[in-house]
């Protein structure tokens, strides 16, 4: 999917340690956007 922006949106749990990780490929953008949290 070369030169393609794809939003996409996830719930994710937040770690031990208070954070999140992401992992993409290695030429990969990646923009994260907090909307809201679930106590």
């Amino acid at each position: 999917m070369k030169g393609k922006t794809i939003a996409n949106q996830v719930i994710v749990p937040v770690g031990s340690d208070g954070k999140v990780d992401f992992y993409a490929g290695s030429t990969t953008q990646v923009i994260a956007d907090v909307a809201g949290y679930i106590s």
